[in-house]
């Protein structure tokens, strides 16, 4: 065969031999096809209104040491983003005690601005760049099938505590900035319905297509670990000796609870033989997927100013008491369904456990 008569022929089959030859070879799920990494050692992002007015700053917002990398293997992919710190001010209230409305915890401007110097000296030192990302306040990485094989995907997020300053006006102006105007309104709640409509592709729930469901649903392996953010609302932000209300979620963790592959083995093995009652329990059971959701050491405090009730959230003054519900820990295990439009599965389901409840409530 001539080389004329061979690419004619690879021609009509649609058949790439460069192709085929790159496919045969063997390579490990490890190996890296294509790896990007950026940093930005700082920036900010500012709304302003009546910009070639008075160009007031409705938000500001500064932020360090953020990193993002992708990384492209032959059978998975993997995005890992860290920032740094974080600071949020508000411009809509004058006179307002309390600017910086976001703000990390334990965290000055002057040590903030101090570890922004650190990482521009070491930026191009990769040790410094790994400890940077270890100690940063946000650490996101999302891998799309990971390499131990755990699930279809696999999420991983740390969040450090954070403060926030409730300022019911401050939500409102952001909110008035992007509000388009009314005649765009229609057209807007037109695509949105579009893109919120969805095809069931299973129209009766028999046993097989719960089996189908089922083996065709795709898992995340999601491990949440946060500090949650200490919520502040105070009656005034103008007045210093205000009463405010403290909302310390304390720790929050969120984890999955996949289905072990001995359950899918299972449930393969039945496939040919009648189930019993007990069989479709446990069918029905893993048309949900489970997340186990932990809150530690939640209180909620209520005081005549704010620095004086943050005080009391590490005090062990008795004779200062100013808390509504003392530390308490929740256990939640979620479940939302992998058929959502099943009528006979419900959508979602919560179960959860409250050792002691601890709460004081005075008329005075």
């Amino acid at each position: 065969m001539s080389d004329e008569q061979r690419k004619e022929l690879y021609a009509a089959i649609d058949f790439d031999e460069k192709k085929a030859i790159t496919e045969s070879v063997d390579v490990p799920k490890e190996s890296i096809k294509m790896q990007i990494e950026s940093s930005l050692r700082t920036g900010s992002f500012t709304l302003k209104k009546d910009p070639h007015g008075k160009a007031v700053e409705i938000l500001s917002m500064m932020f360090d040491n953020f990193q993002a990398k992708a990384l492209q293997r032959p059978g998975s992919f993997l995005a890992d983003l860290s920032l740094g710190g974080l600071r949020i001010n508000d411009g809509t209230t004058e006179g307002s005690l309390f600017p910086q409305i976001v703000n990390v915890e334990d965290m000055t401007s002057d040590t903030a601005n101090k570890s922004i110097e650190n990482i521009s000296e070491s930026a191009q030192d990769r040790e410094a760049k790994e400890k940077a990302t270890k100690d940063s306040l946000f650490h996101l990485v999302f891998e799309q099938n990971p390499l131990d094989g755990s699930a279809d995907s696999a999420l991983t997020m740390k969040l450090k505590s954070i403060e926030v300053i409730y300022n019911p006006r401050f939500i409102v102006q952001v909110a008035k900035f992007f509000q388009p105007p009314e005649r765009h309104m229609e057209s807007i709640g037109a695509l949105l319905e579009t893109a919120g409509a969805t095809v069931e592709g299973l129209r009766q729930q028999t046993r097989a297509g719960l089996e189908f469901a089922l083996e065709e649903h795709k898992t995340i392996n999601a491990n949440l670990d946060i500090q949650a953010p200490l919520i502040i609302i105070p009656e005034s932000i103008t007045s210093e000796s205000t009463l405010c209300l403290v909302v310390d979620a304390g720790h929050v963790s969120l984890n999955s609870e996949l289905v072990d592959k001995d359950t899918m083995k299972d449930i393969q093995s039945k496939q040919k033989k009648k189930y019993t009652d007990e069989d479709f329990k446990q069918l029905e059971g893993l048309m949900y997927d489970k997340f186990l959701l932990k809150l530690d050491s939640t209180q909620l405090l209520i005081g005549p100013g704010i620095k004086e009730t943050k005080k009391q959230l590490t005090s062990k003054d008795e004779s200062k008491n100013y808390h509504i519900i003392d530390r308490i820990n929740m256990d939640f295990t979620l479940e939302t369904s992998i058929i959502p439009k099943a009528a006979d599965l419900t959508k979602t389901r919560v179960s959860g456990h409250l050792p002691v409840l601890h709460a004081s409530i005075s008329d005075k």
